[in-house]
């Protein structure tokens, strides 16, 4: 797929992996529909790019929200491109998080790419080629003291990932799990 045939939902679109990976989808001529709870950082963007760039307010943790992101990659004529970057972590031991704390990484984390990717799939399929991509962490494959609810989730994207490209196989929709890590120190 060439980025600028790319009609994409980009979830986390806000934040820094989202923000990053929005710009380059837009300088490569992609129609990006940013998903965020919080608009004011794709202010820039936004303004640099009216015709390839719009933005949903949505919280992915609540299915009106998916739906209003599913009604949005409709009116700009389908999607070919899932990006999930959405993500929260809390830096604390397991036994000093609040359960709100661990529910909401595990709701933001997995259960809402899950819900939403299964929301957009016959839009995906309507495609001649999509992609699903899976933002995931390095913590998604070796646990880390002070990151085991996170690292829980991550490993989850990546087993929902491997089973989905498994279920897709004969689908003209692809899977695939990225797992960035922290730059080298200089």
């Amino acid at each position: 797929m060439r980025l600028s045939d790319a009609r994409v939902v980009l979830t986390g679109a806000s934040g820094g992996i989202g923000l990053a990976i929005a710009a380059q989808l837009c300088a490569s001529g992609a129609r990006v529909l940013a998903v965020a709870r919080h608009g004011a950082a794709l202010g820039a963007l936004l303004a640099r790019y009216p015709q390839q760039l719009c933005w949903v307010n949505a919280d992915l943790t609540f299915l009106a929200d998916r739906r209003k992101v599913l009604a949005a990659a409709e009116a700009i004529g389908g999607v070919n491109l899932l990006i999930n970057t959405a993500g929260i972590n809390h830096f604390a031991m397991l036994e000093q998080l609040d359960d709100s704390d661990i529910n909401g990484m595990l709701a933001l984390n997995i259960a809402a790419p899950i819900c939403l990717t299964k929301l957009l799939l016959p839009l995906l399929k309507q495609a001649p080629g999509a992609m699903v991509v899976n933002v995931g962490s390095t913590y998604g494959s070796i646990g880390y003291p002070g990151y085991a609810t996170y690292c829980a989730s991550k490993f989850a994207l990546r087993g929902f990932s491997e089973a989905l490209r498994r279920e897709l196989a004969d689908t003209r929709v692809g899977v695939l799990y990225v797992a960035p890590r922290a730059p080298a120190p200089a």
